[in-house]
């Protein structure tokens, strides 16, 4: 998971080094970028980041005190506008049961709105039965779609209070 305080667009990445992610985003402020590592290790982060350790995504309470602890210490340095990404909400559908994390991530995006912010979630709908992924994604006030035609990549977006998009290239 990563909280990333500025406006700016970040791509996300499966990557294991530092210098691959600097080449997918133009500029990161480690001052500004807070890390949630899932993973159990107390290792080096993907970035240098300030960065809080849980043992793994099944650790619910873990990720709740680590985003409280990211968001306190970016209020104290005077940080706004903070941005919660949660990637991925299928590795926690891989950890526990749709009713557990549908419960984490009421209270989650309940939290984030409370701070003012804004959170944005990934979630593969191709890897869970279609009730589990209307049941989450209840959860946001907007889902973007993307989808793969023909070798090209288009998304649409539902929600936000108004009605789908059409489909468009992306």
């Amino acid at each position: 998971m990563v909280l990333a305080p500025d406006g700016r667009r970040v791509r996300v990445a499966n990557v294991v080094r530092t210098a691959v992610v600097h080449r997918h985003v133009d500029s990161l402020d480690p001052a500004r970028i807070g890390i949630i590592d899932t993973s159990g290790s107390d290792g080096r982060s993907v970035v240098d980041a300030t960065t809080e350790h849980v043992s793994s995504p099944s650790d619910l309470t873990g990720i709740s005190v680590g985003t409280a602890k990211l968001f306190r210490q970016f209020e104290n340095r005077g940080v706004s506008d903070i941005r919660y990404g949660l990637i991925s909400v299928s590795t926690l559908l891989q950890y526990m049961n749709s009713k557990k994390v549908f419960n984490f991530l009421y209270v989650y995006t309940k939290r984030i709105a409370e701070t003012g912010g804004l959170g944005v979630y990934t979630l593969d709908d191709d890897s869970h039965d279609p009730q589990v992924v209307n049941t989450i994604t209840g959860q946001f006030d907007g889902v973007i779609e993307l989808r793969g035609t023909d070798g090209d990549l288009q998304f649409r977006v539902r929600g936000f209070g108004r009605r789908p998009t059409a489909w468009d290239a992306f």
